[in-house]
């Protein structure tokens, strides 16, 4: 998927609200925008959204002086859902269908990996999961896969969402689930250390990175160790837009788990806004 002239204003809001978790500067504040529009200028766009953004995120990174502009947020959503987490645990178990009702709630959490969201209001957002819909054709070859699949490979997002991304892998604790994060933290994505913290040891067999820090997974610059790891997988399953937009185009068979959050991705999923997916690639 390939960035497009939306992508743009798009990326400067992103880089904008960076700035202003930092510091309320707005000298600091157009100095990052003028970086962030300089490399926008020269950039070519034969790239995908997450990939540009990437570039972006690091840039103004720097500026900043930070590596991790969001941990205090990324700390606060991980206590809300933490919080939240038994009483989303007894309903999973008391379902009709608690694989499906696992789903809803890891793409629901998916919101969490948009740094622009401001409140969250976490009951309602989860009080939602049952309305949410899913593909049929999609759900049951999904399912078919779950029951089947003995070694899983779970790309997270978010550092908010991983904790909700546990109900979905305790339904797999008969199978071996390999977890993996960013190395290092950029925007608001769950970090190696992260998942190590959140994800009790028990669920996955192990917490890896891919090689590259990217809010997406562009395989090209991932290492040889994640490339063997998805090659050997049964399942893939990868959370978020980022990860839909550099995987999609390059394998098959990963199923793609997220919520559509701008009008680029609608347009290209034939969706709407805040639509639950759950996609083949």
């Amino acid at each position: 998927m390939k960035a497009k002239p939306a992508c743009i204003p798009c990326s400067l809001r992103r880089v904008l609200k960076m700035a202003e978790v930092v510091s309320d500067n707005e000298w600091l504040h157009s100095r990052i925008l003028a970086e962030a529009m300089d490399l926008l200028r020269r950039r070519q766009y034969e790239t995908t959204p997450a990939e540009l953004v990437t570039e972006l995120f690091l840039r103004t990174g720097k500026t900043l002086g930070l590596g991790d502009p969001y941990k205090s947020r990324k700390r606060t959503w991980q206590a809300e859902v933490k919080a939240a987490l038994p009483e989303l645990r007894r309903k999973v178990k008391e379902a009709p269908d608690p694989l499906a009702l696992a789903v809803r709630y890891s793409a629901l959490a998916n919101v969490f990996d948009d740094e622009l969201v401001g409140e969250i209001d976490l009951a309602g957002l989860f009080e939602a999961a049952e309305r949410l819909p899913l593909r049929e054709e999609v759900w049951e070859e999904f399912e078919d896969q779950v029951a089947q699949a003995q070694k899983v490979v779970f790309l997270h997002d978010s550092a908010g969402e991983i904790v909700a991304d546990q109900l979905l892998i305790e339904l797999m604790a008969n199978k071996e689930v390999v977890s993996v994060v960013r190395p290092e933290p950029i925007g608001t994505k769950a970090t190696v250390r992260e998942a190590q913290e959140l994800l009790k040891s028990a669920l996955v067999s192990q917490v890896i990175d891919p090689g590259v820090r990217s809010l997406g997974t562009p395989l090209s610059q991932a290492s040889q160790k994640f490339k063997d790891l998805i090659s050997e997988a049964d399942l893939v399953i990868a959370k978020g837009q980022a990860n839909f937009e550099t995987l999609a185009p390059e394998e098959r068979g990963f199923y793609f788990l997220f919520r559509v959050k701008c009008p680029v991705m609608a347009e290209n999923l034939a969706a709407q806004q805040g639509d639950l997916v759950l996609e083949k690639a």
